[in-house]
Parts: structure tokens; C-alpha cells; sequence
């Protein structure tokens, strides 16, 4: 019953004034697009001379920067002669500390395949 009542609601509201409209069958006319104006011809100060394109102007830069900081010569490493065997022991160290615990990283077989 509530399927019919359903059917029957669609029916009269989309389908019946779809059917009753009033259906005008009027062929749908394109705008009219006038024609592109050809340019007008420039004057010149001569007849019959002809007038060469001008050329493109280039534009002017401002006078070169020089910044004294980034003209000097290339520093050398910060690490240098810092760097010793305890000094690597003590990060591998660390980095173990550092990393997750052994449960939550997963167990890596090499060899077997």
C-alpha cells in the first residue's frame, strides 16, 4: 500500500505537469556575431614610405650588489679535527638508546629467502 501511495504521489507531482505543459515549438535562433573591423592603416608622415616596427624596449636593471658576506672565500667544516673514536662510540651508543623498543621494530632474517 505505502509502494502505491508512493508511485501515485510521483505521478502527480513530476510526471502530470510535465504532460500538461503547454509545449512551445520554437526553433531557437543563434545571436547575430558581426564580422571582426579590420585595423585602420596608421598614417605615416611620407606617402608611399614605409614605417619599420619599433623595436621593444629593454628595460634597465638596477647597478649590481656586491654583499662583502657572500664574497668571501668558503669556510672549512665545522667538524674539522673535532671528530674522535670516543666521540663515535658514544653516538652509536645513543643511537641504540634512542631508537623504539626491540618489540615494535620489526625482526629482519637476512640469508634466508
Amino acid at each position: 500500500m505505502d509502494f502505491g501511495l508512493l508511485i501515485l504521489l510521483m505521478l502527480v507531482l513530476y510526471v502530470l505537469p510535465e504532460l500538461l505543459k503547454r509545449r512551445k515549438h520554437q526553433k531557437y535562433e543563434y545571436p547575430h556575431i558581426p564580422q571582426p573591423v579590420p585595423p585602420a592603416p596608421e598614417p605615416t608622415g611620407q606617402e608611399g614610405a614605409t614605417k619599420l616596427p619599433a623595436m621593444p624596449v629593454k628595460p634597465q636593471l638596477p647597478p649590481e650588489v656586491h654583499v662583502p658576506a657572500l664574497t668571501k672565500a668558503p669556510e672549512t667544516s665545522p667538524w674539522e679535527g673535532k671528530l674522535n673514536n670516543a666521540l663515535l662510540v658514544n653516538g652509536v651508543i645513543f643511537a641504540e638508546i634512542l631508537q623504539p623498543p626491540r618489540a615494535k621494530r620489526p625482526l629482519v632474517l637476512r640469508g634466508r629467502r
